[in-house]
């Protein structure tokens, strides 16, 4: 009898332990689920990160280029803001010019 009960007792005990077995199971393959759903969301973050740096490695590009062309054309302003000068001062000293014969021709013509 003694026996007998002791057999039921591992007959539980066998049960319990096999649904212990059977939770376990489950949980290790929800969690396994959920480790592959974050290593995928992880190798898409990865690719996301690499795009990202290779656009900004490109904008470095573009920005130098950008730099060099300003620089250009701030040197082309300067040259022409100083040839504007020039035509100033060329045209006062043409205007001077004009009036000197204009001088000239009437000192001539009096004579």
């Amino acid at each position: 009898k003694k026996l007998n009960k002791q057999s039921h007792l591992d007959k539980k005990e066998i049960i319990r332990l096999k649904e212990e077995i059977e939770l376990y199971k489950t949980k290790t393959s929800r969690l396994e689920r959920r480790r592959s759903i974050k290593l995928s969301q992880s190798d898409d973050h990865s690719e996301e990160v690499e795009s990202a740096r290779g656009k900004i490695a490109e904008l470095k590009q573009q920005n130098t280029l950008i730099q060099e062309s300003k620089a250009l054309v701030e040197e082309e302003l300067n040259s022409l803001q100083s040839k504007l000068a020039n035509l100033g001062e060329l045209q006062s000293e043409n205007a001077v010019l004009k009036v000197r014969l204009s001088n000239l021709e009437q000192e001539n013509q009096e004579e």
